[in-house]
């Protein structure tokens, strides 16, 4: 599909195009409809928050008692909420590379990381040499320098990894593959 879908309504696991088309959600909103799209629960909360108030800048105690919900699922000891999921994409980067004092990330062809410079990047093999380079013109060349996108699921990939080990950071994957739903994780 090279256009983007329109909706005008969504329910459960289905949505519905400008067209009247319907479509099953195989990816969950890419993840944000954990419980379905339109869930009853969700909307009537978010009613009872409209009628409350929605500022911008100012937490509601909601953010407090959220944080805590996740940091005892996860076991993580921090939670921050981001706007995006570019901004949350771009604070786990500059974490990783702090705290692993390294500069460079390696990616995966078919992956959605957001919409910031750094991410927006391709693979380019010469001989035996490979490359990143921007996607799209406007993207400044350095911006993708020290990122590696490799091809999901190719054997060489692995080989690739290791070779890499100590010089890169962990490698960021989309977990639904949404892009590339045929290629997925064996099961064990």
């Amino acid at each position: 599909m090279v256009y983007p879908i329109v909706t005008v309504r969504s329910s459960g696991s289905k949505l519905w195009d400008v067209d009247g088309n319907e479509y099953i959600d195989l990816v969950n909103g890419f993840g944000m409809a954990l419980f379905g799209h339109n869930p009853d629960f969700i909307a009537s909360a978010i009613r009872q928050q409209l009628e409350a108030g929605f500022e911008i800048g100012p937490q509601t105690p909601l953010a407090g008692e959220v944080a805590a919900l996740v940091s005892e699922f996860s076991g993580c000891a921090r939670v921050a909420f981001c706007s995006t999921g570019s901004e949350a994409v771009m604070a786990a980067i500059r974490i990783a590379r702090t705290v692993s004092a390294r500069d460079r990330i390696v990616m995966f062809t078919g992956d959605y990381h957001g919409i910031f410079d750094e991410v927006l990047a391709r693979p380019v093999q010469s001989g035996d040499t490979s490359r990143s380079l921007p996607i799209a013109p406007g993207i400044p060349a350095a911006m993708v320098e020290n990122i590696t996108v490799l091809e999901y699921g190719a054997p060489a990939t692995l080989q690739t990894l290791r070779e890499m080990a100590g010089m890169s950071l962990p490698s960021s994957s989309s977990p639904s593959r949404a892009a590339a739903p045929t290629c997925s994780p064996a099961n064990s």
